[in-house]
């Protein structure tokens, strides 16, 4: 079912729409004091994956502040050191 509605939809498309959401995503992210982009900002070089950091925090404390805050929402963030 998932391969019909991606042909359907059409790869290019699927892609273009997750450069549209990522691009808005590290832009808001990096309008944010204290927030570093630790991956690629280009559209050609990146993906729907962002990896941040926060001034402040250690990776652990900010992956476990986010899975308090919205638990379940963030099953893709790593919960490993």
């Amino acid at each position: 079912r998932a391969i019909g509605l991606l042909q359907e939809i059409g790869l290019d498309e699927v892609e273009a729409y997750c450069h549209k959401l990522g691009s808005q995503l590290r832009d808001g992210l990096a309008s944010i004091p204290g927030c570093a982009l630790t991956g690629p900002a280009a559209v050609d070089t990146s993906c729907g994956l962002t990896a941040v950091g926060l001034e402040g925090w250690q990776p652990r404390q900010l992956v476990d502040a986010l899975w308090q805050r919205w638990p379940g929402s963030h099953r893709q963030a790593s919960r490993t050191e």
